[in-house]
């Protein structure tokens, strides 16, 4: 049996492990935005089937909340839904960590197609939008998947992408909210948090354990004395590092070409 204070710990390692991970999250649909939209930071913004299925007033099956724009821009009116193309699901997924002010994110559209045209918009707001597209041509196989930088903008950002039987590109306005005969657009929105640098690793200090690896780049001039008994130092990039201490080490690195290495006066190099 476990005492109450055992039960608490686990759960407080099991909380600290559960807000560590990066998070992926489901889209609502938001009347205020009129699309679907992730409130918090998250690794992973994914808008289903279940809200963007369909387009306008295809038939049988209409889409739902149509037509899922944070703006003015409409879907067209005809249609038949599994026949004309048409925007199934949207997902933003940063590349690494979660979705934070310019970090690279991978978009994935689920497209239903009969060899026409789409586009990918994006806009870093959603109080003032401004449309900005960033692919666009004939619909290659399904799904279309994407990388892009987001903007250093902390906030709600958007993602749009259109189908349409008219030619898309690069250079098509969706500011403009051009209409067709046959065209479906969907937003997805997410929020973008502050982007944290990682910490930097103080290479001109020994870990205490292990090869000791020195970024040149760093410049160190390493004035402690270090015991590596087995380990080798390594040496990466170019530039210098000055020695002002007794060092004993399995193996002294050979410098490349501008790498330099300084042996101060003080110094001491035991290689064992």
């Amino acid at each position: 049996m476990f005492s109450k204070l055992k039960l608490i710990a686990i759960f407080l390692i099991a909380f600290s492990l559960m807000t560590s991970l990066a998070i992926a999250d489901t889209a609502v649909y938001n009347s205020t935005y009129g699309a679907p939209y992730c409130a918090d930071e998250t690794n992973q913004c994914v808008a289903p089937s279940s809200l963007l299925l369909s387009l306008g007033g295809a038939i049988p099956t209409d889409e739902p909340n149509e037509p899922n724009t944070i703006d003015a821009c409409i879907d067209s009116t005809n249609g038949f839904y599994g026949l004309d193309n048409n925007v199934e699901a949207i997902t933003v997924e940063a590349v690494s960590g979660n979705i934070t002010a310019g970090s690279q994110v991978t978009i994935t559209g689920d497209l239903y197609d009969d060899g026409d045209y789409y586009l990918i918009a994006y806009t870093n707001s959603t109080s003032s939008i401004n449309w900005n597209t960033i692919y666009g041509g004939t619909t290659p196989s399904d799904p279309v998947i994407k990388n892009i930088t987001l903007d250093n903008v902390t906030g709600y950002h958007a993602i749009r992408i259109r189908t349409d039987v008219e030619s898309l590109s690069t250079s098509t306005n969706e500011n403009s909210c051009t209409q067709s005969a046959y065209n479906d657009r969907d937003d997805i929105v997410f929020y973008v948090g502050d982007y944290v640098a990682p910490e930097e690793t103080d290479t001109c200090t020994y870990s205490g354990s292990g090869n000791w690896t020195i970024d040149l780049t760093d410049d160190c001039t390493i004035n402690t004395n270090y015991d590596l008994g087995a380990n080798e130092i390594l040496l990466t990039n170019t530039g210098n590092v000055t020695f002002n201490s007794s060092i004993n080490v399995t193996n002294f690195p050979e410098p490349s070409t501008n790498q330099n290495i300084y042996i101060d006066s003080n110094a001491y190099i035991l290689v064992s």
